[in-house]
Formats: C-alpha cells, sequence, structure tokens
C-alpha cells in the first residue's frame, strides 16, 4: 500500500460512450416530455379545495406565459439575423394592431420598437402618417358602416382588458365621445367579428350600397331625411292621440352625402 500513490490534483478522465450528444439531446427530450404529463396529472387530479384549484391555475398560466416569451424570443432571435431592409414589411392591420398593443401596455416608442425588430423612428412615422390620414395604417378588416366600427373598437377593448366590463367599456367610450347604453356593449361583445366574407364583399364593392358603385365624386348623391324630436317629445302617431310630427314636436333634419367620397355635401334643418 505505500507504493501506491493516488495524486489528488488531477481528475479522472471519464470517456463518454460514442453518440453521447445524441443520447443527451434525447434524453432532456424524453424528460421535459415525462414532467409535461406528470404536470397535467397533477393539474387535472380532483379536488374540492377552491385554493389549491386556484393555485393549480396560476402555476398554469405562469407556465404558458414563460414557454411563450422562449417562443417570442426565438423568432426575434431568427429575425433579427435578417438584414433590417431585407425583413417583410407589416400590414397595414398589422400596423394598428402594434399601436394598439402599445396603448394597451403604455410602452414607449424604444421599447415597442425593440419587440417588434423596427426602430422607434418606424413608429414615429407611423404616427405621422396615421394622422396625416394616409391609409398606410388602417382597420384589419373593412369596416364601411358604424355598427361594424362599434364591435371592432369594443371588442379590441374587451380582448386587451378582459377585466373590463360592459358598463365601465360604455363609460371608457362616453368619455371618448361615443355615447351607448350598457346593454348595448354587453351584446356588442357576444357578437361574432366581421366574416371574411363581408370584408370581401366590402372589398369588391367599396363605394357603393346595393350594386349602386360611385367611381367617381359628385356623381350619385344619398339624401336622408330624419326626424328628430324636441323637449316635448314625439307624440304617439295614433287616434285620438295623434299629432302631426312637425314644430314644436320635431325637427326635420335634411342631409346629402356623396357616395364616392363620403363627404357631406350639405345638412339643413327645418
Amino acid at each position: 500500500m505505500d507504493d501506491l500513490h493516488l495524486d489528488d490534483s488531477k481528475p479522472p478522465k471519464l470517456y463518454l460512450p460514442d453518440g453521447w450528444p445524441t443520447i443527451a439531446v434525447d434524453a432532456i427530450l424524453h424528460v421535459i416530455a415525462v414532467a409535461r404529463i406528470a404536470m397535467l396529472h397533477a393539474g387535472n387530479w380532483p379536488s374540492e379545495c377552491d385554493e389549491l384549484n386556484l393555485r393549480a391555475t396560476y402555476d398554469r398560466l405562469r407556465t404558458e406565459n414563460l414557454l411563450l416569451r422562449r417562443e417570442i424570443a426565438i423568432k426575434d432571435a431568427r429575425m433579427n439575423r435578417i438584414l433590417p431592409k431585407k425583413r417583410p414589411n407589416y400590414t397595414s392591420g398589422e400596423r394598428l394592431e402594434i399601436l394598439i398593443l402599445k396603448a394597451a401596455l403604455g410602452l414607449s416608442n424604444v421599447k415597442l420598437a425593440d419587440r417588434f425588430n423596427i426602430t422607434a423612428a418606424t413608429i414615429q412615422n407611423w404616427f405621422r402618417r396615421m394622422r396625416d390620414g394616409d391609409p398606410f395604417i388602417s382597420m384589419p378588416e373593412k369596416v364601411t358602416r358604424y355598427p361594424d366600427y362599434l364591435r371592432y373598437i369594443i371588442q379590441q377593448l374587451k380582448a386587451m382588458c378582459p377585466m373590463l366590463c360592459k358598463d365601465k367599456i360604455a363609460d371608457c367610450l362616453a368619455r371618448t365621445g361615443l355615447h351607448l347604453s350598457a346593454s348595448t356593449a354587453g351584446r356588442i361583445i357576444n357578437e361574432p367579428p366581421i366574416s371574411p366574407e363581408e370584408a370581401k364583399a366590402s372589398e369588391d364593392d367599396p363605394r357603393g350600397y346595393g350594386g349602386i358603385i360611385a367611381k367617381h365624386p359628385d356623381r350619385i348623391w344619398s339624401i336622408d331625411l330624419t326626424e328628430v324630436a324636441t323637449s316635448d317629445g314625439f307624440y304617439v302617431p295614433w287616434k285620438p292621440f295623434a299629432i302631426s310630427q312637425r314644430w314644436p314636436y320635431c325637427w326635420h333634419v335634411l342631409t346629402v352625402i356623396d357616395h364616392h367620397s363620403r363627404f357631406c355635401v350639405g345638412m339643413v334643418a327645418f
């Protein structure tokens, strides 16, 4: 035993078997798959404790959030390897969605540009062109009617802020000048979005209604006559309480709109 000398300064060499990198990568995939099955089994276990159910839901959502962040990071790394001039451009609808995310998350132009692989100057250019009326930024769907516009903005509010109830959505819209009841907001939330068939029909007939197409301005005008009640209000239209809808019970508002430009040519109240 005296002749046996052990040199502790040099660690023993461990020889890896052939094909070890492939075996290690395969083992990593199998371990993660087994862990996922174990988590699903534990999360689906029946429990009458509300606290345990909330904890399981929190863990599941937290895991999904982390995995989505890793997925986005991988995609961003791939896009960053492409020269900025060779990267594909965003569509007009996607640009609006990006600006909606900026408003919902309260991001600065620099942070928003980092998330979407663009520059802060590009974001500023988007805002400038949007304020100038350039169709460079527009809604994804072909919205040509006011109810469709309300449906789009209310559904966007509910998607970006799920905690908002119909009363709060109606209050937020009222602060911006769009007045509608809470029941209407609740009904619009449950409505389906604009279908591709409706968007295609609007694209095929962008300047007309019911087959009437105006290809040039000041060629076709639409005339609308609306009766607006005064402070006294309308009276019932049946006898013996029938009173003609005229002053002092209502105003008549005549509006003329150009079919091509949707410009209000004239309006008069009498």
